[in-house]
């Protein structure tokens, strides 16, 4: 089989560390919109305005939808936008307790910061003229859950419920938790969106990371409860309702996350049985019942629905009586609910598969009764025939066998070809199948089994049809790693280097197996892996599996051949990137000789040695070497690739860096901006490699002392970089970028005195390295990236004389440098350490 191709890596720009869209800032004690919202039904008729409805200036009410146990709904609409809206009003009542107005108030500052699909906005809010507060909120039309459990159309049970999951997860990502999950505080709306309402109760918890462990990264929300006169809730009150209430919730204990994943399970469990965890003759033995986490007739109720057993589990999971053996939130709930929905839609598929396959069989077992009459009847004909020929064959006979052996002769020659070249027609026409088969599934509408809609991306595509490759290729291991090796370069290719190496893991184990260790498609894999590596900052892996190929390669394909020469570049790559720049230096020479000899001078291959021969001399001081031949390359590159080349582009990108290195910010700034401004054109404002450009540009204007514009080029790459984390939250390397954009952020910030508002910005930067490191903590990017924040913090604190905080980051950027660089690091340290003010005289002893 011929090798894949295999692309050679190039280290273009180093960016430095890379941030988060423009950080939010933090919300202040005055009452905000936000979101909340009413769900209702249809609108009522519009009566008579009667005494009782309040007048306010932008809105016209309509009617009274509904009334709580502190609160009035009315239908209005709003005057200078003609919208229909819901108003959320105190009761009179209530108007003179300030512990009631309080927590109304509560309502809009904590829920009026959560910002999601599932959560309805609230458009405004304010106060009567009588001194009562409301708010305006989104009217959604439908029936709320517990209507469309007793009355119908039924709902799809997992899909509704992985949406609710997924709204209170965001909540329980921003440090809220919602208190009173049940089935009337859910909308189904006309249009199958669902909607988590009536935050009354919300809470926002301490602003650690909580009970679980939540996916994104919080948002800095402001507490209510920071005032001094807001009121929290006190230990030992009960709040919710009992029928879907957590046991600590019912007891008046410390409630957290996992109080609100038992009102999930509670949900989850009137969806599948019709009734609630917890019933009685009295709401006091409710309550009772609820404290107690007496769950065995509703375990009984679930184990004789008929669901699913995963989703019954899934269910008695978040019913627990101990909050530790639940789900840590309502994102982990999601994820399950996602997993389940995904094994359900795989079996489905499988199903349809398996009805289309017998039908096929069917069809061609009619087809083979058919051919089996005709070969009847051509036999009884030939029958008739043969005794006339019989002397004819006699005739003929010697003839036949000298030419018989002739062609034995050569048959045997073209024999092993022949065999390859069916193994790798047979391979190929079976990936064509199985991908015509997965995309067309793929491509299939949405409400059939398997669709993701017409307007599927490709990665959707291929993330779909990994679960059918083991089953699909069972007897046939290669066309298996073949298919993997494929997916695994179109995910590093796409920026998933974490989904690229576990598809090229098993390529490679599956060719070793299968085609030895030494065959092309398993060097080739191996070398795609240990790129994967490089991506995810795992470099001595990597370093360690590009020495082990290039080895093999050497010994079997000989020290000239191209496959070979390309592991000597990325093995050079390897050797920078642990720190060993001499040995990169040497080994670029080296592989650029060769090249230059062997491919010539004008090679694509050959100037990508140029480029990365390059860099190795910037790492190491030799900055003339590099600034020369970065202006050759580029020459060349211009002239044989075209000036929109990617790698054209690339040799831009290092030159404009040697030049902010020597000093010439200007020429740097020039050249920046013009490859951006190609970047943008060709590849996108979202682009990586674009906002690689932004990155750098923004870091030559601060260096020029533009910080508005570096700022505002900064916060320009990290919105991009935050929109792609939302798409994409696996992508460990934007994660990284984006980590160290918004260590860009709060450095630029310091450099314009503005040290008090660098740290919120540093703080989500500090967030994103440390996702990445938990889930490659070999990256030594991230830790690289997370060392310069520290130092920011560090000086930031130094400079708000908050010189406890500040030793402490001092600590820990000491503690991720490595050790040939800390001294420059202790000297850093220390000069700042100096600036301190002396410490006041000890005072007179008392006699």
């Amino acid at each position: 089989m011929v090798a894949t191709p295999e692309p050679t890596l190039s280290t273009g720009a180093q960016p430095q560390p890379p941030v988060s869209a423009e950080v939010p800032t933090r919300l202040v004690g005055t009452l905000r919109t936000g979101s909340d919202a009413l769900g209702t039904g249809e609108p009522m008729a519009v009566p008579a305005a009667t005494d009782d409805w309040p007048v306010l200036a932008d809105f016209e009410i309509r009617s009274e939808l509904a009334r709580g146990g502190v609160g009035v709904i009315y239908l209005a609409q709003e005057k200078s936008l003609k919208r229909v809206v819901a108003v959320k009003v105190l009761q009179r009542q209530f108007r003179d307790q300030p512990p009631v107005v309080q927590r109304f108030l509560e309502e809009a500052q904590i829920t009026g910061q959560l910002q999601h699909p599932g959560i309805p906005p609230i458009y405004r809010a304010g106060w009567l003229e009588d001194g009562r507060p409301y708010l305006a909120m989104k009217l959604i039309k439908g029936q709320t859950l517990a209507e469309r459990i007793e009355h119908g159309p039924p709902v799809n049970v997992l899909a509704v419920f992985e949406a609710v999951a997924q709204a209170v997860g965001y909540a329980h990502a921003h440090g809220v938790i919602h208190r009173d999950l049940k089935p009337q505080n859910i909308m189904v709306g006309s249009y199958g969106e669902v909607q988590v309402m009536d935050w009354g109760l919300a809470k926002l918890i301490d602003h650690g990371a909580g009970a679980g462990e939540a996916p994104a990264v919080r948002t800095q929300m402001f507490d209510p409860r920071d005032e001094p006169e807001a009121m929290d809730t006190l230990m030992g009150s009960v709040l919710g309702t009992p029928a879907f209430m957590a046991p600590e919730q019912a007891a008046g204990e410390r409630v957290d996350q996992r109080s609100d994943v038992f009102g999930l399970g509670a949900v989850l469990c009137t969806l599948l049985t019709g009734r609630p965890p917890f019933d009685g003759v009295m709401p006091r033995l409710v309550l009772l019942n609820a404290a107690q986490g007496r769950t065995e007739a509703a375990f009984r109720r679930l184990d004789t629905c008929g669901a699913d057993p995963e989703v019954i589990q899934l269910c008695k999971k978040c019913l627990s009586l101990s909050p530790a053996d639940r789900p840590g939130d309502a994102n982990a709930v999601a994820q399950e609910v996602a997993a389940l929905r995904s094994a359900a839609e795989a079996r489905a598929r499988q199903a349809e598969l398996d009805r289309v396959r017998l039908a096929v069989i069917t069809s061609e077992q009619r087809k083979r009764r058919r051919l089996s009459l005709f070969i009847v009847a051509v036999l009884f004909l030939g029958l008739i025939t043969t005794t006339g020929l019989a002397w004819w064959a006699s005739r003929e006979r010697d003839e036949k066998e000298r030419q018989r052996q002739e062609a034995e002769t050569q048959r045997s020659r073209a024999e092993q070809n022949e065999a390859q070249a069916k193994e790798s027609d047979a391979e190929s026409r079976a990936m064509l199948d199985f991908v015509v088969e997965r995309v067309f599934a793929a491509a299939r509408p949405r409400e059939e089994s398997g669709g993701l809609g017409h307007d599927v991306k490709l990665i959707d595509a291929i993330q779909s049809a990994l679960p059918y490759v083991p089953q699909s290729f069972a007897q046939q291991p290669r066309t298996a790693a073949r298919i993997r090796r494929t997916i695994g370069l179109s995910f590093l290719t796409l920026g998933m280097p974490a989904a690229a190496v576990e598809q090229l893991e098993t390529a490679r184990g599956l060719y070793q197996q299968h085609c030895g260790p030494h065959h092309p498609d398993t060097l080739s894999t191996m070398n795609l892996l240990a790129n994967g590596y490089a991506a995810l900052g795992r470099h001595n892996e990597a370093l360690a599996l590009r020495q082990e190929t290039l080895k093999l390669r050497s010994q079997h394909l000989g020290p000239h051949h191209r496959d070979t020469l390309t592991s000597m570049n990325n093995l050079a790559l390897s050797y920078a990137a642990v720190g060993r720049h001499e040995d990169s230096v040497r080994l670029h020479e080296e592989t650029l000789a060769l090249r230059q000899s062997q491919l010539g001078a004008e090679h694509p291959d050959t100037l990508m040695s140029m480029i990365n021969l390059a860099h190795a001399f910037m790492t190491v001081g030799r900055w003339n070497e590099a600034l020369t031949l970065q202006q050759k390359t580029l020459a060349l590159q211009r002239a044989t690739l075209g000036p929109t080349h990617p790698d054209t582009l690339g040799t831009m990108n290092n030159l404009a860096l040697s030049y902010f290195a020597r000093g010439r910010y200007e020429d740097a700034s020039l050249l920046h901006a013009e490859t951006l401004k190609t970047r943008e054109t060709l590849l996108g404002p979202a682009h990586p490699e674009t906002l690689i450009s932004m990155n750098n540009l923004a870091s030559a204007r601060a260096a020029l002392g533009q910080h508005g514009e570096a700022l505002r080029l900064y916060r320009r790459a990290a919105a991009a970089r935050d929109r792609r984390a939302a798409a994409f939250p696996n992508d460990l390397d934007n994660r990284l970028h984006l980590g160290g954009l918004l260590g860009n952020i709060g450095h630029t910030l310091l450099q314009m005195d503005r040290s008090a508002d660098s740290l919120e910005a540093l703080e989500q930067a500090e967030i994103h390295l440390l996702y990445v490191l938990k889930q490659e903590p070999r990256s030594d990017q991230a830790r690289k990236f997370l060392r310069n924040v520290h130092v920011n913090f560090a000086i930031a604190l130094e400079l708000l004389e908050r010189y406890d905080e500040a030793d402490a980051h001092w600590k820990e950027a000491l503690d991720l440098t490595p050790k040939h660089e800390l001294p420059e690091a202790q000297r850093t340290r220390e000069h700042w350490r100096r600036k301190r003010p002396a410490p006041d005289a000890d005072p007179p002893a008392v006699p």
